[in-house]
């Protein structure tokens, strides 16, 4: 390192501070040192070596602490920074993403509950790779917001993620960003201005990675097939399905993307469902759960035979979909989700137009449930309407 006087000057022009407001701070409001002096320093004619005073002029000029030669471990405050900071944060992130394909909803909240303090208390470190994780912990929250049936909230996760990605001004970001908001705008029914969202999205991604393409296009399709646009459906999904590979995670870099090819599969069945062609959705089945089984992911294995219930009830098939239903509640039970638990009971309120021994038992063993489950699992809402509650 060169004296830290070099540094010191750099950093306080980039500040624009001149050498009399440096001096008037240099140990804080009111305890500042003579102009000479911080003269004498920036000349390398007084060397510091006080480290307290270096993570001072760190902290109020900006300068990275390993710049200084300095841990960045502060055994005074338990401050972290710079690359010991980010090197703890982003296995934490990666760690909370594969949690949230395989472990139940309170475990998840658990693997955010550190990323999400150490992003709060550190906020004001505005290097890139940081906002880049910060825009990941925007994200999980968002995902445990629509988990915990807080549907508004999740919205407003995904707008503080596309602010954080405005500040870097990089389209793998931004597209994940917006895509996120089109797709809570969709659950809103708010179904212009999703696929406005999703669009814009999807123009972004063709500057980012293959893997946020992918991920992009496919929410993109189930967007066009809420509004029923087959032609511009089919386009995204083949999109999404040229782009998709097995080698989950290979080539995802720190975007923490996290869809592999079953993702990509699931918003097809899902589409369908949406452009009435439940034939379509249940031939997925097969390729769906081999998919699945490969990549472990258990909470698309919970979701995905909602798809299949709706779909057998579109063809008039009840006691298929309440076969379906059941495994799906069961699932959804095991993760503790009010989102997914809520959508059990929404299916059944749609089998119950039909009077069948089935359907009756079915209705009669899931209101005793309803006791034991918290208020929200099993309440009405107007969000994430499903084709099936539209027709």
């Amino acid at each position: 390192m060169d004296h830290p006087g070099r540094l010191i000057k750099t950093y306080r022009e980039r500040c624009g501070l001149t050498q009399a407001e440096l001096a008037a701070q240099w140990h804080g409001p009111g305890c500042g040192v003579s102009v000479r002096y911080v003269q004498e320093v920036e000349a390398g004619q007084r060397r510091l070596r006080d480290p307290q005073v270096l993570r001072r002029l760190s902290a109020l000029l900006g300068i990275p602490l390993w710049l200084f030669g300095l841990d960045e471990y502060d055994p005074d405050t338990g401050a972290l920074s710079g690359p010991h900071l980010l090197a703890l944060l982003e296995p934490l992130i990666r760690h909370a993403w594969q949690v949230r394909c395989s472990a139940p909803l309170p475990v998840i909240e658990q693997a955010v509950a550190l990323p999400r303090m150490l992003i709060e208390r550190y906020r004001a470190l505005g290097e890139p790779r940081f906002l880049r994780l910060a825009a990941q912990v925007e994200r999980l929250e968002a995902v445990l917001a629509v988990e915990q049936k807080r549907y508004p909230q999740a919205l407003a996760h995904f707008q503080r993620m596309y602010a954080t990605a405005q500040q870097l001004g990089e389209p793998d970001t931004l597209a994940i960003a917006l895509m996120g908001i089109g797709t809570e705008l969709e659950r809103a029914n708010r179904l212009p201005e999703a696929v406005e969202a999703l669009e814009a999205a999807s123009r972004l991604a063709t500057r980012a990675s293959r893997a946020v393409e992918r991920l992009v296009s496919a929410y993109l399709a189930r967007a066009y097939a809420s509004v029923h646009d087959e032609r511009h459906f089919g386009r995204a999904i083949e999109r999404a399905l040229c782009l998709a590979s097995s080698a989950y995670g290979a080539e995802q870099g720190e975007a923490f993307v996290f869809q592999p090819l079953s993702g990509v599969l699931a918003e097809q069945s899902y589409g369908l469902l949406d452009l009435q062609q439940p034939r379509q959705a249940l031939a997925l089945k097969p390729r769906l759960l081999q998919q699945i089984a490969a990549e472990r992911n258990s909470w698309l294995r919970a979701w995905i035979p909602l798809d299949w219930a709706r779909a057998w009830l579109l063809l008039g098939e009840v006691e298929a979909s309440v076969q379906e239903l059941r495994d799906f509640l069961q699932h959804s039970l095991a993760l503790g989700s009010p989102h997914m638990i809520s959508r059990a009971f929404r299916h059944k309120r749609l089998l119950e137009r039909y009077e069948t021994a089935s359907v009756r038992l079915l209705s009669e063993e899931l209101e005793k449930l309803a006791c034991s489950l918290p208020a929200e699992s099993v309440a009405e809402d107007h969000y994430g309407l499903a084709s099936d509650d539209r027709h």
